[in-house]
């Protein structure tokens, strides 16, 4: 493993101290990645930081999610909110309503 990649289990504890008491860290996963990722996290009690919101995002409405986005947030209640499914393309080469929404609130 590259000495500049965080893991699994450094990850979190990494965030820990460069967070506030109830701010949020937001990332994104591989979905591939995701089961192992969280096998791998150190326990929660331990690192005070509870996953909040998660969204999968797929490319198309048709294919299977590639990417899992997470919210976490330190010294938060345990709860998470599963959020709707973010197509990006609704076809090739033409963003969705969705990602065009985001987008414009930037």
């Amino acid at each position: 493993m590259n000495p500049n990649e965080l893991s699994a289990a450094t990850f979190p504890k990494t965030n820990l101290t460069i967070l506030q008491d109830k701010s949020s860290f937001c990332f994104g996963i591989d979905a591939v990645l995701l089961a192992d990722f969280t096998r791998r996290q150190i326990p929660q009690e331990k690192i005070k930081m509870k996953q909040k919101t998660l969204r999968l995002v797929q490319p198309f409405s048709d294919s299977a999610p590639t990417m899992v986005l997470i919210e976490s947030r330190k010294n938060a209640r345990p709860e998470i909110k599963i959020l709707p499914t973010l197509v990006i393309y609704k076809a090739q080469g033409e963003y969705s309503d969705s990602v065009n929404k985001i987008y414009m609130n930037l």
